[in-house]
């Protein structure tokens, strides 16, 4: 697939807690079948009522949010544990951010106050 697809089944096996991943993982994964099926069947009714190109502008404005949403709240876990990532996710740490390096840990930046941490950028050298 190309797209935003694969990454909500990359997202969803990293984000819930450890004790509770399994049922986490097949309740998302149900929502996600669920909302497909959704999907097919309301596309044909947008483009009979809405027209292809009101449908496809919808489906922009959509995807431009996603976009922001991703850029901004999602943070980067690229060489990251599964405990760093539930670490990241129940610290105090702006989600904004990506903190968290592969060869660093939460507590490296506790003391850092939130408009520090927020500057905090990824560097893949680290």
């Amino acid at each position: 697939q190309v797209g935003f697809g694969p990454i909500s089944w990359l997202l969803i096996s990293e984000i819930f807690p450890l004790e509770v991943r399994g049922k986490a993982v097949s309740i998302a994964v149900v929502t996600n079948f669920f909302w497909n099926t959704v999907m097919t069947f309301v596309f044909p009714v947008e483009i009979e009522y809405m027209g292809s190109s009101a449908t496809f502008f919808l489906y922009a404005l959509v995807l431009m949010w996603v976009i922001y949403f991703i850029h901004w709240y999602v943070p980067e876990t690229k060489g990251l544990t599964l405990e760093q990532i539930e670490e990241l996710f129940t610290s105090n740490i702006p989600k904004s951010t990506t903190a968290i390096r592969a060869n660093r840990n939460v507590s490296d930046y506790q003391e850092l106050d939130t408009e520090e941490s927020r500057d905090l950028k990824y560097d893949p050298d680290l």
